[in-house]
């Protein structure tokens, strides 16, 4: 594996005798990245790979990977997250009103994770009947309410503190937004609430939470009909980035998502055989680079197992999701919130699962993503041109 035209030498780990206990040395420390039972590939003498450990493992879901029942894909909501029933009630209302507002589960998820960011800013998500008083230009109180702590101009006092009308009203707001999906959270969320911190840095803090809230709540909560007196939603998007592709319950049966969205990177480096960055020699490229800026969306390509979502060597911040057909391989993933699953979930494919990012063996803002077959690699463009996605 390599990216943006330097070879890169091969993940290095140690292999624990006991429960198999696997660890990645990274610049002379070790990262623990997960605790399953492997066989060591080629013996003592061969070393040892990764990608040829994922494919010794038994596949124990009888090819239903994403197809477990609501609200199995992660641990219990409130006790994870550390919420009041208060506060995962308002959250599950976000997520409700997200899946009446958008069309395509892609960008359901991405509207929901930053409402929730921002609402967990705003009111810690709680409905406050109170917030800042602060006078504005032209004389009028603030008066700010409910969730987003939201202002007069957003409504009357009765509809801000009602949370189904003010998560309409922000995500009203939010599709205005030029590019909202692929933006950093963070940035999107304060393109909409124009706060103090104009970095977005504030609102994406609150990451873990949101990522935990949509992860275990998606599947189970209902879409919640956006209150009439909020409006119509301009600019809703049914297809384009980040958008699912007939998603269903195993990728076998040809359910693929391109991980960015047509548009949102260039491939700086293919498949295939290429120069190496030393004199006479060459190397192969395992994977393709789609470059493009740090912080957007990456997207589960293909249903599966998070077997690995740590740092992995060169690959840098890693997730490996291994499905009937395919383990695939996303590297290099954003150092500030790599994460959106964590090992032993079940993904659809569609579902979020990191930003873009520049971290281990890479010279700048890009994901590196590989596709296998069993320890063999396979050239993404030509699985995709195959199954008729955009890629």
């Amino acid at each position: 594996m390599s990216d943006q035209g330097q070879g890169q030498p091969p993940v290095k780990l140690i292999v624990g005798l006991g429960a198999g206990a696997v660890a990645a040395i990274v610049a002379g420390s070790i990262a623990i990245l997960l605790i399953v039972t492997m066989a060591v590939v080629g013996g003592a003498a061969g070393g040892f790979s990764i990608m040829g450990a994922l494919a010794t493992q038994s596949d124990t879901t009888g090819g239903t990977s994403s197809c477990a029942a609501p609200g199995t894909a992660g641990s219990d909501t409130a006790g994870a997250a550390g919420l009041s029933a208060e506060q995962t009630a308002n959250a599950t209302t976000i997520i409700g009103v997200a899946k009446a507002a958008f069309t395509g589960e892609s960008f359901q998820r991405q509207a929901a994770i930053i409402g929730i960011i921002v609402a967990d800013q705003e009111s810690s998500l709680i409905n406050l009947n109170h917030g800042d008083n602060a006078i504005n230009p032209d004389g009028s109180v603030a008066n700010s309410l409910g969730l987003f702590q939201q202002q007069n101009s957003w409504g009357t006092a009765a509809q801000r503190q009602d949370p189904a009308y003010a998560s309409g009203k922000f995500f009203q707001r939010l599709a205005s937004v030029a590019n909202w999906m692929t933006m950093d959270p963070g940035l999107a969320g304060q393109a909409v609430q124009i706060s103090f911190d104009k970095s977005g840095k504030t609102y994406a803090n609150h990451l873990p939470v949101a990522n935990e809230l949509v992860k275990n709540l998606f599947d189970s909560t209902a879409a919640i009909p956006v209150p009439a007196a909020v409006g119509p939603i301009a600019g809703t998007p049914s297809t384009g980035p980040g958008s699912t592709v007939t998603v269903g319950c195993s990728q076998g049966s040809g359910d693929l998502v391109n991980p960015l969205g047509v548009g949102n990177y260039t491939i700086a480096a293919g498949f295939g055989p290429r120069a190496a960055p030393c004199a006479g020699c060459t190397t192969f490229h395992e994977g393709i680079d789609m470059a493009g800026p740090c912080g957007t969306p990456v997207y589960a390509a293909t249903a599966g197992d998070v077997k690995i979502a740590g740092v992995a060597g060169d690959y840098g911040n890693a997730i490996f999701i291994t499905g009937d057909q395919y383990t695939v391989v996303y590297g290099h993933l954003n150092a500030g919130n790599p994460f959106a699953v964590s090992v032993n979930d079940v993904v659809k494919a569609g579902q979020l699962i990191g930003y873009r990012g520049n971290t281990g063996h890479s010279t700048g803002c890009h994901l590196h993503f590989e596709m296998r077959v069993g320890s063999t690699p396979v050239d993404p463009q030509a699985i995709f041109q195959a199954a008729g996605v955009a890629f």
